[in-house]
């Protein structure tokens, strides 16, 4: 199933302590600030051009804006030079479909910030390795482009987290950095990339056995050192109700949950969903968080602010890249950057409301008048859904003139699958903090 149905379908169905290096090493227990940012899905520049072949990169019905993800990449490295957060971790899907090209260019343009000090981190997505559908897309051919293996993927991000990581596991490319005395990363490399030259990036993903015993001995040794531990993950850890697609879901994920109950560790962070969502999971008497911060090529082009104080408290906040304001310092002159915020979320409801025509136009009951109020709907909503702005989402469908086609078909199945009745989150979406002493919610 595609991030677009993902997408759509968690839309609908949403709206209606210690376990607790900035080049290298803070003062111990003092808060470290981590800037984080997921799925880009980048394409290399030298991989597509105007060319006909390119129509289908530049018009993605998942709101992925390929075409600008190195503007918006270049103005989030413009934001972390200014703003130094002690480090800056990319949880996967660095590329497109794991093009060797992209991965090299992607370096490129987080270079400026390890030059200035600032360490940038990196796990793999289920799009970066091995996979069968690297292409480049010039004039009116689509060709197969290079792809990268483990080793490539060793070498091309030496030098962001795996030349220097405090520990590396030998069975996958997860490994642990102190990016303090007193607060650690465990990134996780959760993918099954074995496979995928044979069917493709695979969404679903595992914890490999050995990995397991590996991760286990970087809890217990956090513990005995007294620091507080940050999983990081591509793939969910913890099931989101409003996703219920195993394949979105670390598999095995109960390895990872039930060592971060057993050593007081309740938050984790991840990616893969492109949804910006905090959501928790009760397992055996004990809440744990998993903040899934949204895609950074689609609206509104989040990154996670995060501030880990050791022992105390992690605070997380979802900030848009403003490529507005880069745009204008740059002295760029195209109107879709100057006024990228309004444009992306104009181009996503536009895709959207094709793809959501499209089916409701298959349904003999439905006329063809309700069919495109009803799509109108879908792309009304979905931006707000991957925002994290689920009341407003809702609060603007039930003002929208459209609303009515709903009411009329509330029960019919294919709106059933797309609306929700239930409006209600449990928790915020874009912006928390959670003790680390009891798992708590604390005020802002």
């Amino acid at each position: 199933m595609n991030k677009l149905i993902l997408g759509i379908l968690a839309f609908c169905l949403g709206i209606f302590g210690g376990c607790a290096m900035k080049n290298e090493t803070v003062p111990s227990k003092e808060a470290v600030r981590i800037f984080l940012m997921t799925d880009p899905h980048f394409l290399g520049n030298e991989l597509y051009d105007e060319g006909t072949a390119a129509a289908s990169v530049r018009n993605l019905r998942d709101g992925k804006e390929v075409v600008y993800t190195d503007e918006i990449m270049m103005a989030f490295v413009d934001t972390a030079l200014t703003e130094k957060p002690d480090a800056v971790i990319v949880a996967g899907d660095m590329t497109f479909n794991g093009e060797k090209a992209s991965h090299l260019e992607f370096v490129q343009i987080f270079k400026p910030l390890s030059e200035a000090g600032i360490p940038v981190y990196v796990i793999p997505g289920n799009h970066d390795l091995r996979n069968p559908f690297s292409r480049a897309f010039l004039g009116d051919t689509v060709y197969h482009a290079a792809t990268v293996e483990t080793s490539d993927f060793e070498e091309i991000y030496a030098d962001f987290g795996y030349k220097n990581a405090d520990s590396r596991d030998s069975a996958s490319l997860s490994y642990m950095k102190k990016l303090s005395d007193h607060v650690w990363m465990l990134a996780l490399d959760t993918q099954k990339y074995e496979y995928n030259s044979m069917f493709g990036p695979a969404s679903d993903s595992w914890i490999r056995e050995d990995t397991q015993t590996w991760m286990k001995g970087i809890f217990e040794d956090a513990k005995k050192a007294g620091a507080t531990l940050i999983p990081i993950t591509h793939q969910a850890a913890l099931k989101y109700d409003r996703v219920n697609f195993e394949e979105f879901i670390i598999g095995n994920g109960s390895k990872l949950r039930a060592l971060m109950k057993k050593y007081h560790c309740p938050v984790v962070f991840s990616g893969h969903l492109h949804i910006q969502a905090i959501f928790s999971q009760n397992v055996d008497g004990t809440e744990l968080y998993d903040i899934s911060t949204g895609a950074i090529s689609v609206p509104e082009n989040l990154y996670g602010d995060i501030t880990v104080v050791p022992g105390e408290s992690v605070s997380y906040k979802a900030v848009s890249v403003d490529v507005n304001s880069y745009a204008e310092k740059m002295g760029w002159t195209n109107p879709n950057l100057l006024d990228f915020h309004d444009y992306t979320i104009h181009h996503f409801e536009q895709e959207t409301y094709e793809y959501f025509l499209e089916n409701f136009l298959k349904f003999e009951d439905l006329s063809e008048e309700d069919a495109k109020a009803l799509a109108r709907l879908g792309a009304l909503g979905n931006p707000y859904f991957y925002a994290g702005k689920t009341e407003e989402g809702r609060k603007a469908l039930e003002e929208s003139e459209d609303w009515e086609a709903y009411l009329r078909h509330q029960d019919h199945p294919l709106v059933q699958i797309f609306f929700s009745k239930s409006y209600e989150n449990e928790l915020p979406q874009r912006e928390i903090t959670i003790s680390l002493q009891d798992g708590s919610i604390l005020p802002d």
